[in-house]
């Protein structure tokens, strides 16, 4: 339960770090960038002084390199979708399919996985989805478009990551090896988007400032524990990847809202508001 905790806090501390970036015209690719090389480094820094440290060839013929491979390029695909989406379907749309993602690990924990399904487990998931929808709702600001195209791949890419993220965690990945499958994640993430912002360098559309590489520091070390102690926390809980995700989504949701809040002095609606009060029943039928 502590790691679960620590992963909501982590993650709705990313969510005020990026709204100061809003504050301060941060460059999002450079910072992101910036923090995937961050987290990469400090994942394998830390593995080295806790005794789990392994070499490249050891890591490159790894059982979980394939997966490890796939959800690092999928970081930084989502990541450039989520900001296109933002822009042509709305913050809003974005927000929320990002959120409601969660109803696939679910699914996959209950078909595949063959979680037990209680009707009060049910009842909290059932619940959740509102609760998620309410809770990220904000009022539609600028002129948006019709490209719902964009919410629906978040939608679909963003479960299939947390459905991953679970799997390899029962399946591959040992709690010896959790630090060194978390950095390589981020390392080639960090490749993927390096080589990207290295082209639009040399084709003179990017120019560098050292305000984004320090910002991307920053955001880097919460984030690598973000990720870290989702591995941590299923582990440790023991429970379900049908209850851990949808737990987990909503915690973050709600901390993040009431941060927003007193650090940003963001507005929540009446809708809002109903929706956190919902979350928080609904995790606690979820964890019942």
């Amino acid at each position: 339960m502590v790691f679960l905790l620590i992963c909501i806090f982590l993650s709705s501390l990313l969510y005020l770090i990026f709204k100061g970036f809003e504050r301060f015209n941060i460059d999002l690719l450079q910072a992101i960038v910036v923090n995937y090389i961050v987290a990469g480094a400090l994942g394998f820094v830390l593995a080295g002084i806790y005794g789990h440290s392994q070499t490249l060839y050891v890591i490159l013929h790894a059982d979980w390199i394939g997966f490890a491979v796939l959800m690092g390029a999928m970081f930084i695909i989502i990541f450039n979708l989520m900001g296109l989406s933002s822009q042509k379907a709305g913050v809003s749309a974005t927000s929320v399919a990002n959120k409601m993602s969660v109803v696939l690990p679910v699914m996959f924990g209950f078909l595949f996985l063959r979680e037990d399904a209680t009707a009060t487990k049910i009842t909290g998931i059932i619940l959740a989805l509102p609760a998620l929808y309410f809770t990220t709702m904000r009022a539609p600001s600028g002129k948006q478009t019709n490209a719902l195209f964009l919410p629906v791949v978040i939608f679909f890419a963003s479960g299939v990551l947390d459905i991953l993220l679970g799997y390899c965690s029962r399946t591959y990945v040992a709690a010896e090896n959790t630090m060194v499958f978390t950095a390589t994640l981020f390392t080639i993430a960090a490749l993927l988007g390096f080589i990207y912002l290295l082209v639009r360098f040399f084709s003179g559309k990017e120019k560098i400032k050292i305000k984004n590489v320090w910002a991307g520091i920053i955001l880097g070390i919460p984030n690598f524990g973000s990720i870290l102690f989702v591995f941590e926390g299923l582990r440790t809980t023991g429970w379900d990847v049908s209850v851990f995700y949808p737990v987990l989504n909503m915690g973050i949701v709600v901390v993040a809202s009431v941060l927003g809040w007193m650090c940003f002095k963001e507005k929540l609606s009446l809708m809002n508001v109903a929706g956190i009060l919902v979350a928080v029943f609904s995790i606690y039928l979820i964890s019942f």
